[in-house]
């Protein structure tokens, strides 16, 4: 039997009578970055309906840069010359007003906030943030660990993974 599978089997059995503080934590998280998201998403999109452009973006290894139109993902423009100078010169020549929104300052505006957890020490807290919003965490494992099914795991924490991506198929820590 898969892992996938043996953790669906996991998530589908109801909760244990006293849920452990890494259980609830994890939940907690899960469901922090599905508010982040659902709150950049929505002030994106309030941005966009008032004509302002949301682009992302940036450094993509070495003297390589990007623009791209964050709600399409098509290219705006890339380079490679300069590195983090050539990109910040294409700002300026691109959107000499300054107009832009890059969807990173968005997404900082709304961090993911999560109450401690009764019976957690705070360095496994910071741990399992780091765990969870690891693109190598598989959703399963999150899932195993929450005691909620992988689907609505990978739901909630998909577009977060999505957020990070500077160009296709490149992604920052």
């Amino acid at each position: 039997m898969s892992s996938r599978k043996k953790a669906q089997r996991r998530a589908d059995r109801p909760l244990k009578s006293k849920p452990s503080p890494v259980m609830l934590h994890v939940r907690k998280l899960v469901r922090a970055h599905a508010a982040s998201r659902e709150a950049t998403e929505a002030k994106a999109k309030k941005l966009e309906a008032a004509g302002e452009t949301i682009i992302s973006g940036g450094l993509a290894g070495g003297d390589k840069w990007e623009i791209t139109n964050w709600t399409t993902l098509d290219p705006i423009d890339r380079g490679d010359d300069g590195g983090l100078n050539g990109y910040e010169e294409a700002l300026k020549r691109l959107d000499p007003d300054g107009r832009w929104y890059h969807h990173d300052d968005i997404e900082r505006e709304f961090p993911v906030e999560v109450s401690e957890t009764n019976g957690l020490p705070p360095t496994l807290a910071d741990a399992l943030a780091q765990w969870v919003a690891a693109d190598s965490t598989p959703y399963a494992e999150i899932a195993e660990v929450a005691e909620m099914s992988p689907g609505e795991v990978e739901k909630l924490i998909d577009d977060l993974r999505e957020f990070r991506l500077i160009i296709p198929g490149a992604r920052i820590a």
